[in-house]
């Protein structure tokens, strides 16, 4: 064999390192991106541009990390639908904060085969990366034939993992758009805003008008004064907030809703105008319930569930 039919050989070796390489940056392309987009918060008009702005922690994440994410918050045994206890600061004060949790669920088998492909491919890439060239004799021709035909297998190991995790993303895909679509609705806006239930019932203290009220109160009453007049406040809050309105949670008046609400004492006061009937803030011994509303996508939409 002259000296150029040995150079087309390594040649043709490059080239199949080459394609492997491409093949392991597309695979750790598309593991960012589940990663970046799989557990997002936000408020729930803010979700989208969150979508858009995430992943730049896992920039210069390894592919053994990146590997180790996936199997540790994304890949499940069992249904991926129970609830996950979130930690840490609310997003902004006083507004509803939205977790999208996207997970794929494996049966106890299909994970414990899911896992071994994985540590294969990083097994694999460590290799090509690493050790390949020490492990072939690459100056002679032989030699070269026999990493072509150890390449071109690698390559088609390396293209059928890449396949998998473009199908586990188009899935996550379409839940995430569901998700979206599910956040846009006036359901989940009654729901995670306004704290009206589908069933039309109001969970009143985590609900905006109370809040509503509560802020009228901050806003109306005098020094060293707790009791706001009700006329006054409804008058502030349609001025504020023009959609709180008491017919929205299903009452006739806003006294009618601060009665309902159980969040708030009534009293006629007597003022320089006459008597007007007032309100202020309930003083409780445990203080002020706080609600965390969470949900998850079923068959059926969206399921809540309150803590």
């Amino acid at each position: 064999m002259s000296d150029d039919d040995l150079k087309a050989q390594q040649d043709e070796v490059s080239r199949l390192i080459g394609r492997c390489l491409l093949r392991l940056q597309q695979y750790e392309g598309q593991l960012k991106a589940i990663l970046a987009h799989h557990d997002l918060s936000a408020g729930p008009e803010g979700l989208e541009a969150v979508l858009a702005d995430c992943g730049a922690g896992l920039s210069r994440q390894t592919l053994g990390k990146l590997i180790e994410k996936l199997s540790g918050s994304v890949l499940v045994a069992g249904e991926p639908g129970e609830v996950v206890d979130r930690d840490g600061p609310d997003a902004t004060e006083g507004a509803p904060t939205v977790w999208v949790t996207l997970r794929l669920g494996l049966t106890e088998e299909e994970q414990i085969r899911t896992e071994a492909d994985l540590r294969d491919l990083l097994g694999l890439r460590n290799d090509l990366v690493h050790h390949f060239m020490a492990r072939h004799d690459l100056w002679s021709v032989d030699g070269c034939r026999v990493a072509q035909a150890e390449l071109a297998v690698s390559c088609d190991r390396i293209g059928r993992h890449l396949e998998r995790l473009r199908e586990w993303a188009a899935d996550m895909d379409r839940a995430r758009q569901e998700a979206v679509e599910h956040l846009r609705s006036d359901t989940f806006q009654n729901l995670a805003i306004h704290g009206i239930l589908p069933d039309g019932t109001v969970d009143w203290p985590a609900s905006s008008l109370v809040s509503g009220f509560r802020e009228a109160a901050q806003a109306l009453a005098g020094a060293g004064e707790s009791w706001v007049s009700v006329a006054e406040a409804g008058k502030w809050l349609v001025q504020k907030y023009p959609d709180q309105t008491p017919e929205r949670f299903g009452c006739r008046t806003w006294q009618h809703a601060l009665q309902e609400s159980r969040l708030f004492d009534l009293r006629h006061r007597a003022t320089a105008d006459g008597c007007v009937l007032c309100f202020r803030a309930r003083r409780t011994s445990s203080g002020d319930r706080t609600a965390e509303q969470t949900w998850r996508l079923g068959d059926g939409g969206a399921v809540p569930s309150r803590t």
